[in-house]
């Protein structure tokens, strides 16, 4: 078993810091308050979030306080692997790495991503 992090989570390093730091967004440098939708498995939060660069880049998302999104969940990102697909993970409570799974772009949605009973959105 491989305990070497992949990039997307790694990519989180550097975005719960800053939540950590102050509860004024503007005091964050580079890390916007959004709104962020992430559902799994019947369990949905819909509210504020910090969220750090773009999917074609890699996305990540946290809450400004670094509660769970979802039980077990405190952070996601999300990877662009090809035009309007991607692969998103999760960084859980304890600081295990967890692949959510494969996700496509909505149509109806741009802001939304979408793979099995996970649906993450930013906007």
């Amino acid at each position: 078993m491989s305990h070497r992090l992949s990039l997307p989570i790694l990519a989180l390093a550097s975005l719960l810091p800053m939540t950590a730091c102050s509860q004024d967004p503007s005091a964050n440098v580079g890390v916007a308050a959004e709104r962020c939708v992430v559902s799994r498995e019947g369990e949905t939060y819909d509210g504020p979030c910090r969220a750090d660069g773009e999917p074609a880049i890699g996305l990540g998302m946290v809450l400004p306080d670094q509660s769970e999104f979802v039980p077990g969940i405190i952070a996601v990102t999300l990877t662009q692997t090809a035009p309007g697909l991607g692969e998103a993970y999760a960084l859980g409570q304890t600081g295990n790495e967890i692949h959510l799974g494969s996700v496509q772009q909505e149509a109806g949605e741009p802001a939304c991503w979408k793979g099995g009973s996970l649906r993450i959105c930013r906007y």
